[in-house]
């Protein structure tokens, strides 16, 4: 938990001498760890956690302990998402953050079916941009304007 508070004291130092509207979040990757250690985190001050597999994200994000002892948890998802995953992955409880879309196909279907969810809040989504053009690259091309 030092580790935890040095960062944290790290990045809000760097939010004095940035925009003040802009908040710095530590995501603590909460991956192949168990249920306990995110609680514990999570009384310890740490609200954001980011998992990379849709499934490990849906059972942490569903256990009851996390839900009845972390009511503000916010989760990210931090892994690449194929479309089979997309339903899986928007009915997460607490799911605040999608890290990236790579293509304008996978972002309509996650906005479709956000908007099927009904949820009054609004997901977050980075978008993953292929700034070189190579196709061994992915995320969304550039458009030429």
């Amino acid at each position: 938990m030092k580790i935890m508070r040095s960062l944290c004291t790290r990045c809000y130092a760097v939010n004095v001498h940035s925009l003040p509207a802009i908040q710095p979040r530590l995501v603590a990757v909460s991956k192949t760890k168990p249920v306990e250690m995110v609680i514990e985190a999570y009384n310890h001050g740490q609200r954001c956690f980011g998992e990379n597999y849709v499934q490990e994200l849906l059972e942490k994000a569903s256990d009851s302990q996390i839900l009845s002892s972390c009511p503000e948890i916010k989760w990210h998802f931090i892994g690449h998402l194929q479309k089979s995953n997309v339903n899986k992955l928007i009915a997460v409880p607490n799911l605040f953050m999608l890290e990236t879309v790579d293509s304008a196909k996978l972002a309509d279907k996650v906005n479709a079916t956000w908007q099927k969810k009904g949820s009054s809040e609004r997901l977050k989504i980075m978008v993953q941009v292929n700034t070189s053009g190579e196709t061994v690259n992915t995320g969304c091309p550039l458009e030429k304007r």
